[in-house]
């Protein structure tokens, strides 16, 4: 079975929701009270085997029960006696795969099938499961048949799970085994509860018995007679399928009382083994009591990717706030939510173009709000500011604002990084080199981030060192001269004089001392040494990896007040506004 598109109406935190195209997994993100978990119940309630579901007033869309809950569930894959004309081939649709919706049926042989069903909740409380055809036409689909659906929902509480109880997988597996009598869980059960009685040695119940002649004594004072006298004895109604007084053990210890983790994986692999083919499997916060590499082996499990063995099918719909679980996903995957002030509810898929963001920050995701930086200079500076802002405000780092920064790769692409995140729901900012004019435009709602600069512009190391004092121009120099991209302090004066000489500055080799490089800036005019040797350091890439980005970022937090005034400054306080709100 599988879930291809879910309509949500009026149901608890969502006034409206229409999520279509639903992959066989789908993990959900997004930020707390987006209504995921609502999803997830959703899918639950609509899909659920049990006939008595309880609900109330606060089920309803601000608790107003004038107008009904409504849930549709649009699947295809089907096990294979619901086509049959005498259960639900009747009510069969057809399925556009490319608008991912249910259509009439033309009954092509090509075309695939779907199966519509409607869940709706009344004032009365009362839910009723339909399934409808394309005529709008319906008929009750009974809790046996969307119990054949294989739908389990895996939440904090499995234990229900792991007994023979009405409805548990165990039960269903047991069911599977069924030699014809109907009831083999029930039967079993029965047994078990009269052979419990029968061998029960009353002799050894000690005070229990003697307090039972006491009650039958004092019964007898006020008129009260009993057949064959009162004792202690197990209740026959007690030991019955519903109570799920019969459950796993691990030699004599009850598997419930196993670690949360364990007894989840337990859950879904009994789920596997009974779905096969037929099975969703829900689970909400997925990592919840998986350590790291638990959470990647049971995710390779589910999806069948090496070096587990082939997936035996089903589909899995998850929620997650974990890193772990999003580095082992696809970008096809993942899934954002986002509900309005309205209750109106969308959850969007992640596009490819930004796949890179799930690849290298996997965090990101889960943030807030994200700074895409152009270069990995951009990024190293901006991780350095938040070390040096964290320490400064008493550990509000970007992280515990919900920041996160990426690296954007250059080019457009950090633009459409941004945008891409703002039509997700994310706050975004780019930071970029002061060449980049066409950047804003691309990044609509973006917050930029631009260097000044004429001509052609200034890139990162260009306006830092046009901006620091002085002694900050000689710590940058000496940064260059140690990078791990310039070898020596040759390389940088040869580099720098020849920008120098390029700009016609009269300048030579013999005039800057290799074994001083903090005296370099008054052998010429200052400002001609700045812009001769901030060009130098962006055309020779000493400051173009993340680390070098990072000690340039800490060199500007050395000097922050010293900056004051300055575009560096002015630039890098929007960064500061963006991510703090300050």
């Amino acid at each position: 079975m599988r879930l291809r598109r879910l309509e949500v109406e009026r149901f608890r935190g969502i006034r409206q929701l229409d999520w279509r195209k639903i992959g066989v997994t789908s993990a959900i993100v997004g930020p707390g009270d987006s209504g995921k978990s609502s999803v997830l119940d959703a899918i639950e309630r609509v899909l659920s085997p049990r006939w008595n579901l309880a609900f109330d007033d606060t089920d309803f869309w601000m608790l107003e029960t004038t107008h009904p809950i409504v849930i549709r569930a649009t699947l295809t894959d089907l096990p294979d006696h619901f086509y049959r004309d005498t259960k639900f081939g009747l009510y069969l649709q057809g399925f556009d795969e490319a608008q991912g919706v249910a259509v009439a049926p033309t009954g092509e042989a090509e075309q695939a099938s779907a199966l519509v069903i409607e869940l709706t909740v009344e004032a009365s409380l009362e839910p009723q499961w339909n399934v409808i055809n394309s005529d709008g036409e319906k008929r009750t689909i009974q809790a046996r048949d969307r119990e054949a659906l294989g739908m389990l929902r895996v939440g904090a509480y499995v234990d229900q799970h792991l007994g023979w109880s009405r409805g548990s997988v165990l039960a269903r597996l047991t069911s599977e085994g069924d030699d014809g009598d109907g009831d083999a869980v029930g039967a079993a059960l029965a047994n078990v509860a009269r052979q419990a009685r029968a061998s029960l040695q009353l002799d050894d119940l000690g005070q229990l018995a003697s307090t039972a002649k006491l009650v039958e004594e004092a019964g007898r004072n006020i008129g009260v007679n009993h057949a064959a006298g009162l004792s202690p004895h197990l209740d026959a109604g007690a030991l019955s399928v519903a109570t799920g007084a019969l459950g796993l053990h691990d030699g004599a210890v009850p598997v419930r009382r196993a670690g949360l983790g364990t007894r989840r994986l337990l859950t879904i692999a009994m789920q596997r083994e009974s779905s096969k083919e037929q099975g969703i499997t829900v689970v909400d916060e997925f990592e919840h009591g998986l350590e790291p590499h638990r959470i990647r082996r049971l995710l390779r499990v589910l999806r069948g990717k090496p070096p587990e063995a082939a997936a035996t099918g089903g589909q899995l719909v998850l929620t997650t706030h974990s890193p772990t679980v999003l580095s082992e996903l696809d970008p096809k995957e993942i899934y954002v939510a986002r509900r309005g002030s309205d209750g109106v509810m969308t959850v969007a898929h992640l596009p490819d173009a930004i796949d890179f963001v799930l690849k290298r920050v996997p965090s990101a995701l889960l943030a807030a709000k994200v700074v895409v930086a152009e270069g990995a200079t951009e990024e190293g500076i901006c991780l350095a500011l938040d070390e040096a802002w964290t320490e400064e405000l008493s550990g509000t780092s970007f992280a515990y604002r919900g920041v996160s920064v990426v690296y954007g790769h250059g080019s457009n692409q950090p633009a459409n990084t941004a945008k891409f995140l703002i039509q997700l729901g994310y706050g975004a900012a780019i930071f970029v080199d002061s060449d980049s004019n066409d950047q804003a435009g691309r990044a609509v709602g973006a917050t930029v981030l631009r260097w000044p600069g004429d001509g052609d512009g200034a890139s990162s190391e260009q306006r830092i060192a046009l901006d620091l004092p002085l002694d900050g121009l000689r710590e940058m120099i000496q940064l260059a001269v140690s990078s791990s991209k310039s070898h020596d302090a040759k390389a940088v004066r040869n580099a720098v004089v020849a920008k120098l000489q390029a700009a016609g500055v009269q300048a030579t080799d013999a005039e800057f001392d290799p074994d001083a490089p903090a005296d370099w800036p008054l052998r010429v005019d200052e400002a001609a040494f700045r812009a001769a040797f901030g060009l130098a350091a962006k055309n020779s890439k000493w400051f173009k990896d993340r680390h070098e980005g990072h000690r340039l970022g800490q060199l500007v937090a050395r000097h922050w007040t010293a900056l004051a005034n300055t575009p560096t400054r002015k630039v890098l306080e929007g960064l500061r506004e963006f991510a703090h709100g300050v």
